[in-house]
């Protein structure tokens, strides 16, 4: 049985392909190329935020919270 500390290590596995993945997709929706989307104001602050190291840990905060936990 999953619990939130199993999905946070699994997020924290996939913390490092997020950025690339995010930039192919959105690249491939708008029609322009990975580069540009990474290259972009927004394509760079959803690298910073996703690579912060202390993003998982915000995550399971963020979800308690949601849940008065």
């Amino acid at each position: 049985m999953a619990t939130i500390a199993t999905a946070r290590q699994k997020l924290e596995i996939k913390q490092k392909s997020m950025p690339g993945k995010y930039n192919d997709r959105m690249a491939a929706f708008i029609g322009v190329s990975p580069a540009q989307i990474a290259s972009s104001p927004a394509g760079q602050s959803y690298s910073a935020k996703i690579s912060d190291p202390s993003m998982p840990a915000r995550w399971e905060r963020n979800l308690k919270a949601a849940f008065g936990a």
